[in-house]
């Protein structure tokens, strides 16, 4: 039987789940150790500030600007509980990236035909 991912919006309470996603398999990309050169050496702090960005990230999804989808499968020990197995994360055309703290509007909307 093949069991095909769900697909769906991200949530609040994703938020862990897609941090644990990053941590774990981010790190092998070969442009992260430059862009984090003490992600090894103070893992306690990686850890904190990367739970702290992708909280960012779903704040501004909340404001328009940015769009996180979710990947999930059925659990292995039981099935009718959902397991995230992977994210991605777009800024939407016609946003900037702007700090959770920033509670101004977009300068350019989003059209509706995002569908989001």
């Amino acid at each position: 039987m093949v069991v095909k991912p769900t697909l769906r919006r991200a949530i609040e309470s994703d938020i862990e789940a897609i941090s644990n996603i990053a941590l774990e398999s981010l790190p092998r990309d070969p442009q992260w150790p430059y862009r984090f050169p003490h992600a090894f050496k103070y893992p306690e702090d990686h850890e904190k500030f990367t739970r702290k960005r992708y909280t960012e990230h779903f704040a501004n999804q909340e404001r328009g600007t940015v769009c996180i989808m979710v990947a999930e499968l059925p659990s292995n020990e039981d099935s009718s509980i959902m397991k995230l197995i992977s994210f991605a994360k777009w800024q939407l055309p016609g946003s900037y990236v702007k700090l959770a703290g920033d509670k101004t509007k977009p300068t350019i909307k989003p059209s509706s035909g995002y569908g989001l």
